[in-house]
């Protein structure tokens, strides 16, 4: 029971705060918005930020639930199901949820967890449970090349983003997901793309 206490005593002395939202890249290439939580020692005013995906989110409230019947842990969802979850209009919904869902979690889910589902909560909150991913916020370079195609080897305009010596290429500025990547080493073979009209 004092251990419980400790470890509840120890989440609810933070505050928590949605400062930002980021689309970053995972493994795969698939765009996902990190949400940065700032992580605020309240009695001594230390901080720190993590990052979670929207379906880290999704996971706690379920492993919660599952762990701690009488926790009703939720995690409410407004948006479309036709909108892309890296929308501006669906990511600044999910920060207002977020900032609802933390204060919720320490007035009313933290008093009923019980040790095994305290325990979950602390672990989720460790740095180590940051999303990985690529991220290509502050390039070294980005601009419109031309790259020849693989197949018909035909030149077309991509938009390129230069970063850690790996060139990304989209198929214009606006989309988030690259068609492919080259990584920029001594094997790769740079040619001027023949004259068009």
């Amino acid at each position: 029971v004092v251990r419980s206490l400790l470890v509840m005593d120890q989440i609810r002395n933070y505050a928590y705060r949605i400062t930002n939202a980021e689309i970053l890249l995972d493994r795969d290439y698939v765009p996902f918005v990190s949400y940065h939580i700032s992580v605020e020692d309240v009695e001594s005013s230390t901080s720190s930020v993590i990052n979670r995906r929207w379906s880290q989110f999704v996971d706690l409230t379920k492993k919660i639930n599952e762990l701690c019947s009488n926790a009703n842990c939720t995690l409410p969802t407004h948006w479309a199901f036709w909108k892309s979850s890296t929308e501006k209009a669906v990511i600044e919904e999910r920060k207002g949820i977020l900032q609802l869902f933390f204060v919720r979690l320490v007035e009313q889910v933290i008093p009923a967890l019980n040790e095994e589902a305290q325990d979950y909560l602390v672990n989720w909150f460790k740095e180590e449970n940051n999303p990985l991913h690529v991220s290509l916020s502050n390039p070294e370079m980005n601009g419109f090349l031309m790259k020849e195609g693989h197949v018909r080897h035909n030149w077309k305009k991509r938009w390129f983003v230069l970063k850690n010596y790996s060139l990304y290429y989209f198929k214009s500025q606006e989309v988030t997901r690259p068609l492919g990547s080259l990584i920029i080493d001594d094997s790769c073979i740079i040619r001027d793309a023949p004259e068009t009209q």
